[in-house]
């Protein structure tokens, strides 16, 4: 699979090639038996558990300081507005510096701001301003962390292996999604959403002790498309973009559907306390139910060989994500919203997995930062819809913003399908 007709100044894509540790791509392990893969894993493992658990508690601890519908969901927005701001940058970020180095001293940073949040809300000296600039700066260390880990990930195995290990990544990923908002809710059930904070603190200290000791540093040559000018780099990686229509295609859907995808996430507070009647713990329950779906789709993934459909199943992926939304707005029923928020996650999960796997696959190492830093926009962009979707839950209610977010998703994934019919054959 390559790129479509390059323009001047531009090769066409093609795969990196992976300094991985071992050379043997026919293992039943396929990337868990590489040993810095392994590691890297691990430590994404008890990050994926904390920032789940994370954005379960801060909806729940906005909706007891306020009991606003909007400012439940303005705080979702000061967590991913960072990831708006700063997602071309970290691309540049991601290119520029040692990608290994860079994963421990973000982390690191985050864990003792983590720290702080975390005794000021068990000592009861949280406010909801206090909520939001902490939020910010959370989210700020994700977002320039974000496209240098998913960098960093490709470069420990095979470009055949990238579909595999960004599915166990997502499925490491969908197993703390599972555990995380049900491990919040009983927590802020018992101790508050402080303990909750404390646990996020401590899941960043534990990837950076895993980090460390993977071998790879993840340094990109500067000969390999880099200038010492960062906004040279910045527009250089825009200009790659768009001189491969098939790049572009996955991106476009990907930040369209950004816009829309979330808004649900961000509302779930309302529909587990308002609509389902229920608690914190209803909210575990919900949240966790996303992640319980996503999971088999993972593990599928995790372990197909050679996968030659990932184009039509990312399609496939995000009609079911959009539907599945759809059909949540109007369920009243505790067990059936489970089960709808089940098909959701399986949407989602091949949306996930395909679209970083497609990128990673087809453009060159050089510029995996820094597409993968636009790609971090799908996280940003979603806070304009998140506050559209508060604004028509206050006004109109809150099924009709997630069912409306729901049909934006359809509508944007038929939009890119008209724009570049080829993505059903990546």
């Amino acid at each position: 699979m390559g790129a479509a007709d390059s323009k001047e100044g531009y090769t066409a894509a093609q795969a990196p090639l992976a300094p991985a540790p071992m050379t043997d791509t026919s293992s039943l392990l396929g990337p868990l038996a590489r040993r810095d893969f392994r590691f890297f894993i691990v430590g994404a493992m008890g990050e994926s558990i904390g920032v789940w658990a994370y954005l379960t508690v801060i909806g729940w601890l906005a909706l007891e300081l306020t009991d606003s519908a909007f400012r439940v969901t303005l705080i979702s927005v000061m967590w991913f507005i960072p990831f708006f701001v700063l997602a071309l940058p970290s691309g540049v970020v991601a290119d520029r510096f040692p990608r290994r180095r860079t994963i421990l001293v973000l982390r690191s940073v985050g864990a003792v701001v983590l720290t702080v949040l975390a005794v000021l809300t068990l000592s009861g000296g949280l406010t909801y301003f206090r909520l939001a600039a902490f939020t910010v700066a959370i989210g700020s260390i994700t977002a320039l962390d974000l496209p240098v880990r998913n960098s960093f990930a490709a470069m420990l195995v095979t470009p055949r292996e990238l579909v595999n290990a960004q599915a166990l990544l997502a499925s490491e990923a969908g197993v703390m999604r599972v555990l995380g908002p049900l491990l919040a809710g009983f927590m802020l059930a018992g101790v508050g959403g402080g303990g909750g904070i404390a646990m996020y603190a401590g899941a960043q200290l534990f990837m950076v002790l895993w980090v460390l000791q993977v071998r790879e540093r993840g340094e990109v040559p500067r000969d390999a498309g880099r200038d010492m000018h960062v906004i040279h780099d910045l527009l250089d990686g825009l200009r790659y973009i768009r001189a491969y229509r098939d790049v572009a295609a996955v991106v476009f859907i990907s930040i369209l559907t950004g816009v829309v995808g979330w808004s649900y996430i961000a509302l779930m507070p309302i529909m587990a306390k308002e609509v389902l009647h229920g608690d914190s713990v209803t909210l575990g329950f919900l949240s966790t139910a996303i992640g319980v779906g996503g999971l088999p789709v993972a593990m599928a993934l995790a372990f197909l060989r050679d996968f030659r459909w990932s184009g039509k199943a990312l399609v496939l992926g995000l009609c079911i994500w959009g539907l599945a939304q759809i059909a949540f707005a109007y369920s009243r029923s505790f067990p059936l919203s489970l089960l709808i928020l089940g098909t959701a996650g399986m949407g989602y999960m091949l949306h996930n997995v395909l679209h970083r796997a497609i990128i990673l696959r087809v453009v060159e190492r050089a510029y995996h930062g820094r597409v993968m830093g636009v790609l971090s926009l799908t996280w940003g962009a979603n806070i304009f819809g998140t506050l559209a979707a508060g604004s028509v839950a206050e006004t109109l209610g809150v099924s009709t913003a997630i069912a409306g977010s729901g049909v934006l998703i359809l509508i944007a994934t038929a939009g890119v399908l008209v724009y570049n019919p080829r993505l059903l054959k990546l």
